[in-house]
């Protein structure tokens, strides 16, 4: 496995019938490819994290239409085995890292699938996930 650093943009927007369209159909225009995606309600207010193909640009074309936050974060690339999920956990435990939030995509057999976290040290992750 290898963690590399980037960053997610956090989109805010009013919790509604549609509020995930109208993000997708805003990066769609614009030709920027959704690579990783999470959502969930809080309070009256949809929160959607996601880490797209140019980052730079979608945040430039969102904030013209809502509230935009961005973190740090870590995608690693875990290949389709029983179990990676379960190491990848260990080592971060054993070295002291606690991830705060995780989402991902999934594989087919023999392929990779992309986990997406943020932890409490995220150089630290990458140098353990990575060695």
């Amino acid at each position: 496995m290898k963690g590399v650093k980037a960053t997610e943009l956090i989109v805010s927007l009013e919790e509604k019938s549609g509020a995930l369209g109208e993000v997708t159909s805003l990066l769609k225009q614009e030709g920027i490819n959704i690579r990783a995606i999470s959502g969930w309600i809080q309070q009256d207010t949809a929160m959607i994290r996601v880490v797209t193909s140019d980052n730079q640009r979608a945040k430039e074309v969102l904030s013209s239409r809502f509230e935009i936050s961005e973190k740090e974060i870590v995608i690693v690339g875990v290949p389709d085995k029983i179990g990676n999920l379960d190491s990848l956990s260990n080592l971060l435990k054993e070295a002291g890292v606690n991830m705060t939030h995780i989402y991902g995509t999934t594989s087919g057999e023999g392929q990779s699938a992309a986990l997406v976290l943020a932890s409490s040290d995220n150089d630290k992750a990458i140098e353990v996930i990575s060695a």
